[in-house]
């Protein structure tokens, strides 16, 4: 090899190298243009967005704040019904204590009254509650002059000479 054909060979391989970098630079280029252009698109595309995601944010705010109110009506109604709760059972309570009252005033001054029954017909006659012929427990009441009602009540039938 004489130094014609070096030459031509590092010529060449020169030649070579700046059509490589040449293209390698071009392919960059492209590549870079190709990024700023898909980039632009995605940012097109985000602000395109952008006023749904501000009326999605929006509804979004709307329903927690109606989520709010609505549990705090619940808090106050379930304040209220125990309010209304410890106010009826207070009432129970003192209903209770003044019938206990009643019946004590009742049992005292049945021990003074000299005229009250005895204990034992005071019973009868508080769990047998007229309603004018007949107790409220089902049981027929014998008046004077009612034994024919009492009988027919019964189921029995009488004729006149059968008393």
């Amino acid at each position: 090899m004489d130094g014609t054909t070096i030459l031509w060979i590092v010529i060449a391989i020169v030649v070579i190298a700046v059509i490589a970098f040449v293209a390698a630079t071009m392919m960059g280029k492209r590549r870079t243009e190709a990024r700023r252009t898909e980039a632009q698109e995605l940012r097109e595309r985000a602000d395109s967005q952008r006023a749904d995601v501000m009326r999605r944010e929006a509804e979004a705010a709307q329903a927690q704040a109606q989520a709010r109110r609505a549990q705090a009506e619940a808090d106050a109604k379930m304040a209220q019904a125990q309010q209304l709760q410890a106010e009826a059972h207070e009432r129970v309570e003192h209903a209770t204590q003044t019938r206990e009252e009643m019946h004590e005033h009742i049992r005292r001054a049945d021990e003074l009254d000299p005229d009250a029954p005895a204990p034992q017909e005071q019973a009868l006659a508080e769990g047998a509650q007229h309603d004018g012929h007949h107790r409220v427990d089902g049981e027929v009441d014998l008046r004077e002059g009612d034994t024919e009602r009492a009988a027919s009540a019964r189921g029995e039938h009488r004729v006149d000479g059968d008393r």
